[in-house]
């Protein structure tokens, strides 16, 4: 058996003529939502000023330790720096290489590279002979004719130039 279903019927709103406002609805002052807007942003200020307080005083706490990190920081750096230092010195004597030239932050390092400076650098020339070097222990201008004070009074600035590069002035101007 079949029903007969009568159709539904819906009816609409009758359409206004009447212009929709563009923004929301003004709420008057007294009413409730109004002033528990109110009352939530003042409490919203409130709760800022407070939090900036609190932020203030953890900052100033975790500024004093954060100073005695740095500083603890800065005296284990400057005490690695000085072992390094004295590493790079002992080294560089030991093998009688350039402190400055040698690189790394530990002995072995430094060993290698202070070895590496010595194969590069190869082996040291001979120092010549004392033969044929002069008297040692005596002045280049040892029997060149000094000239005194006197002299110079009656020479001219050029004969002047010409006895200095001749050494004829040490003892004048060593005060010797």
């Amino acid at each position: 058996m079949t029903e007969a279903t009568e159709p539904e019927v819906v009816e609409t709103a009758p359409q206004s003529t009447e212009p929709v406002p563009a923004g929301p609805a003004q709420l008057p002052d007294d009413h409730p939502l109004v002033k528990t807007l109110a009352a939530q942003k003042e409490l919203i200020r409130d709760l800022k000023v407070k939090a900036g307080r609190l932020d203030e005083i953890e900052e100033a706490q975790k500024s004093e330790l954060q100073k005695a990190l740095d500083r603890a920081d800065a005296a284990e750096k400057r005490a690695a720096d000085a072992e390094i230092a004295h590493l790079r010195s002992s080294t560089a004597a030991r093998y009688g290489v350039p402190e400055d030239l040698l690189t790394g932050s530990t002995a072995d390092d430094l060993d290698a590279a202070a070895q590496k400076l010595l194969s590069f650098r190869g082996t040291p020339p001979a120092t010549p002979s004392a033969e044929g070097q002069g008297k040692q222990g005596s002045p280049v201008t040892e029997g060149v004719k000094q000239l005194t004070r006197e002299d110079l009074k009656s020479m001219s600035p050029e004969a002047i130039v010409k006895a200095r590069e001749e050494g004829r002035l040490e003892s004048l101007m060593t005060g010797n």
